[in-house]
């Protein structure tokens, strides 16, 4: 079906909202709008069926959203649900900042790609009568009718409504198809050199940003006097000489086995820790213990069922014949595969582990099932 195009230039935004209200009540499509201003599909100058930036934006905010609280929820609660702390599995709040983050970044990507993909398509270009007229001073309306007649009475309708010229062609025309063709081609080098630029500007920015010095500032120099002193005395930090901080317990050892049984022979668990009636060891097995030797200590944690090397059972009567000195040396200073944990754990905390080892030594028998599977078939550590 052959179908025409009518241009129509206005010179005031008024007079070519006028006659876009009209070439509806005419039942004709409003193809384009040049204007010296964006003037978008939201004024309802312009059919916004052909444009799926928008849809496009949403569907990758909606993706980046999902992805970003999907993969926090299937690491935090399903592939990995370590105890930190007592902290909650799924804590709603902390995940606000990646799902916005990944809800920008997808909607960004989706419209920019969108758009260039529009920009490829083309858009209706103007006629070389249309071309001379300072473009900062007019507005364009193109207007297409599926119809081959020609559209005389809408001539006359356009320049009533304040049209200073208008101009009919058929879309079919030769000169036409040339034109069209060539704005799309303009449109599709614009296309490449706009994706040459973005990644030739994410590339700098990556290499700007590995290569970037620390933002925190150095340390200034104090000008009070010559030599850059500030002229304070010096403040003391510290113990003071032949002291040890309080409720520190200087522990001399070194992190072998022959230490370990020395331990076992000099050091004893605090009477007061060890009639403590509290939750807080349980709470500190299921966050340091737990992800590797079980919720119950038989070294079926989350590591091994992550492939990682099975540790040693806590039930064994290996286990169970060390001394406390000796248990609490390997959560000090650690022993093969288990780091240590001197750090995290304060001198009390690593007592109450060692307390609750105990505790599940008395309630539960040696070797329970599936570890003394594991033991048969050699997956586990030697006891």
């Amino acid at each position: 079906m052959t179908a025409r195009q009518l241009f129509a230039e206005f010179a005031t935004e008024t007079s070519l909202r006028e006659a876009v209200r009209a070439a509806r009540v005419l039942g004709l499509t409003v193809s384009e709008v040049h204007s010296p201003y964006p003037l978008g599909s939201q004024d309802g100058l312009t059919s916004d069926d052909r444009s799926f930036v928008a849809p496009a934006a949403l569907a990758g905010g909606v993706l980046g959203a999902s992805s970003g609280l999907g993969l926090q929820v299937w690491t935090g609660a399903v592939s990995w649900p370590l105890d930190v702390g007592g902290k909650d599995l799924l804590p709603w709040l902390a995940f606000i900042p990646v799902t916005f983050e990944l809800t920008m970044l997808g909607a960004t990507v989706a419209a920019v790609t969108a758009l260039l993909l529009e920009l490829r398509a083309g858009r209706p270009a103007l006629p070389d009568e249309f071309r001379g007229t300072d473009p900062r001073q007019r507005f364009v309306l193109v207007l297409t009718s599926c119809g081959a007649e020609p559209l005389g009475s809408v001539h006359g309708l356009m320049r009533a409504l304040g049209s200073s010229r208008t101009l009919e062609e058929s879309i079919n025309d030769p000169e036409t198809r040339d034109r069209t063709r060539a704005a799309t081609e303009r449109w599709s080098a614009w296309n490449r050199i706009l994706r040459l630029v973005a990644l030739m500007s994410m590339s700098l920015a990556g290499v700007l940003w590995s290569t970037a010095p620390s933002r925190v500032p150095p340390v200034a120099v104090a000008n009070q006097l010559a030599d850059g002193d500030t002229g304070r005395p010096a403040i003391p930090t510290g113990p003071a000489p032949g002291t040890v901080p309080r409720e520190y317990l200087p522990i001399r050892y070194e992190p072998t086995e022959a230490d370990a049984l020395r331990a076992g022979v000099e050091l004893m668990m605090p009477v007061a820790l060890r009639a403590e009636d509290a939750p807080q060891p349980a709470v500190l097995f299921r966050t340091f213990c737990q992800p590797c030797h079980g919720a119950d200590g038989h070294g079926d944690g989350l590591t091994m069922k992550r492939g990682f090397q099975p540790p040693a059972s806590l039930l064994t009567k290996r286990a169970r014949d060390m001394k406390d000195g000796q248990m609490f040396h390997v959560i000090t200073y650690g022993q093969k595969l288990m780091p240590s944990h001197a750090v995290q754990l304060p001198v009390a905390d690593r007592w109450r582990l060692v307390r609750h080892i105990r505790d599940l030594q008395e309630r539960l028998p040696i070797d329970p099932p599936p570890f003394g599977e594991a033991t048969a078939t050699g997956g586990a550590a030697p006891q």
